[in-house]
């Protein structure tokens, strides 16, 4: 029988075992998951220092990993990874996993938190502890809950089922085509009350204290995402209308002959006669004509076409952006409040991780304002939205754009510059799964996407289809694997100036200001390690002493502090010992 508690967090079976942890009040418990215990330096809990992450050593610290999600409810939402899995990623390089949660294994019944749901999380979290890798926790959801796909417990879906619309030929595209599914997030952000008359946000607030409170004391535990890409409901329409209007703004300052745009009969309006645009303006047949041409898969090739240039996506993208922001700013930021609320309860240590809205993984620039302790910006929360092209989901891979790749992370960018947080890519890749589970993204999408996380020197944690499977044949087998596989420096005794990973060649640069830190600082590369050097004046360099251990298919270099607070200059030559490479 599943062990159920009422919510407040007190259980039918007290948790004197070593199947829980409480860290009410900020107490540690005997079970504190040190780096120490566990044998791997550095795996614990991190610290927010403006833009950056900071390990217990106040060495800054480069995130890196994937998600495991189970989605499936046959399975108790729980993957039956094993300990082989977790030793592979660490030995692949990786350093962090985002581990999924749903609402549903959690609270199935109003008020009734799933204790052995919980314990089993609790399985992976230790075998993630094992390996060396830090873990955060995310609750999942894909349109809503299980009524639509995963997340919500049906008693907390309150919509109208007749009017739910699954076509499309992708699953996401209900978000927009689903009136059940909208209504369900409506419902949601109006805090609307559930079967018990308590609100459905104070439900989820309360299920998250008592996640907060089970895993909190774990030193690898190091966060919590509050919500997966957040929805906002039938506000969707509004949006839509604007960026259609756009679209047809463009095309009218383009001068285009509507027949050649239109391109196909998937363009016209439901009557058949009035080809997208032609009117200048944005009514509802103009809105249907775009729709069917998006679940039209000739059609939606046709859109992508049109939207990949970047003026034109930019456009469209920041015509979005005065419907959403006040979303993101009055909407999504208290919901998040709520929930940080009820987390402070019994863990002021780990992370908060705030998501954009769904439409700001497009490129749109999000609205969110931070979270506050006691009336004051809370110091332990970080930016954490998720990155796609509009190909995701689709076999349309040759329709990628690297111009709308690259608007989409500069308003990430830009939304992290001004919020001053550090930023963690919590989902990126989604590339569709060809022939025997493997990846069929590009060599180039992937360079691509490392170079942005280079550049922004950020955290990030790729999505990796759950039925893919996380061994050796799907990760170094994807032809985008460099990606994936690649150089990071993880703990850095001072401020990470810039790094650098070429494959082709098997150079990995990196160069920091150097504080008062008696810490080495420790970097993952993949490969043999053939040589240190290390720049001396600008211009010449000299051999560098350090230490290193080959890991798994790389090895990890240990830097030993100059002493100098200097800026240090390193290139390490690498020999590749991968066994398959996709060209």
């Amino acid at each position: 029988m599943d062990r159920m508690n009422d919510g407040n967090g007190k259980s039918d079976r007290s948790c004197t075992n070593d199947s829980s942890a409480k860290n009410a009040g900020n107490e540690k418990s005997d079970r504190s998951g040190s780096s120490e215990g566990c044998g791997h330096e550095g795996a614990g809990k991190l610290q927010v220092a403006g833009d950056r992450l900071l390990d217990r050593q106040g060495r800054q610290v480069v995130l890196h990993g994937v998600n495991m999600v189970c989605k499936d409810k046959s399975r108790g939402y729980v993957g039956d990874w094993k300990p082989e899995d977790f030793r592979f990623l660490r030995s692949r390089g990786m350093n962090v996993v985002r581990l999924g949660l749903i609402w549903d294994g959690l609270e199935p019944e109003p008020g009734r938190i799933d204790e052995t749901y919980l314990d089993r999380m609790e399985g992976m979290i230790r075998l993630a502890e094992e390996a060396g890798i830090r873990v955060f926790l995310d609750m999942h959801q894909d349109l809503y809950g299980i009524a639509f796909g995963d997340g919500a417990p049906r008693w907390a879906t309150l919509s109208d089922m007749s009017r739910h619309d699954a076509s499309g030929s992708v699953w996401s595209d209900a978000y927009l085509n689903s009136e059940a599914v909208q209504q369900a997030f409506d419902r949601f952000w109006e805090n609307a009350p559930g079967p018990d008359g308590i609100g459905l946000q104070d439900h989820y607030a309360q299920a998250w204290r008592r996640v907060a409170e089970r895993f909190g004391a774990y030193e690898h535990v190091i966060g919590y995402d509050l919500i997966n890409e957040p929805f906002p409901g039938t506000l969707a329409m509004e949006v839509q209308a604007c960026m259609l209007g756009a679209f047809a703004d463009w095309q009218a300052s383009e001068g285009a002959d509507p027949a050649v745009v239109a391109g196909t009969e998937a363009w016209t309006d439901v009557s058949g006669d009035m080809p997208l645009g032609s009117s200048g303006g944005t009514d509802d047949a103009q809105l249907a004509g775009l729709a069917a041409a998006w679940a039209d898969p000739a059609g939606r090739a046709h859109v992508l076409g049109l939207l990949s240039e970047r003026p034109v996506y930019e456009r469209i993208a920041a015509s979005m952006e005065p419907q959403l922001q006040p979303f993101d700013r009055d909407s999504l930021s208290p919901f998040y409040q709520r929930v940080a609320d009820a987390i402070r309860e019994v863990d002021t240590e780990s992370i908060l991780l705030l998501e954009a809205s769904y439409f700001s993984n497009m490129g749109v620039r999000s609205g969110i304002v931070p979270v506050l302790r006691n009336g004051r910006r809370d110091p332990q929360q970080i930016y954490s939205p998720h990155g796609y092209d509009l190909i995701v989901d689709t076999e349309q891979n040759d329709l990628w754009s690297p111009a709308r790749v690259a608007v989409i992370f500069d308003r990430h960018e830009e939304v992290r510059a001004t919020t001053g947080w550090p930023m963690l890519v919590g989902e990126w890749g989604a590339f569709w799964q060809g022939e025997e589970g493997r990846g069929c993204g590009t060599k180039e999408q992937g360079d691509q996407l490392r170079r942005i996380f280079e550049t922004c020197r950020c955290g990030d944690t790729f999505w990796a289809y759950p039925d893919a499977g996380l061994n050796a044949q799907n990760i170094d087998g994807f032809r985008y694997s460099d990606a994936i596989v690649r150089g990071v420096p993880e703990s850095v005794a001072g401020m990470l100036l810039s790094y650098r990973w070429e494959p082709e060649t098997g150079v990995f640069s990196c160069s920091w200001k150097e504080d008062d830190s008696t810490q080495d600082t420790v970097l993952w590369i993949p490969g043999q390690l053939v040589s240190m050097l290390e720049e001396a004046d600008g211009s010449n360099t000299i051999p560098l002493h350090g230490s290193s251990e080959e890991d798994g298919r790389g090895t990890r270099v240990s830097v030993a502090p100059s002493g100098l607070k200097a800026i240090r200059t390193i290139q390490l030559q690498m020999r590749s010992i991968r066994s398959i490479r996709h060209e």
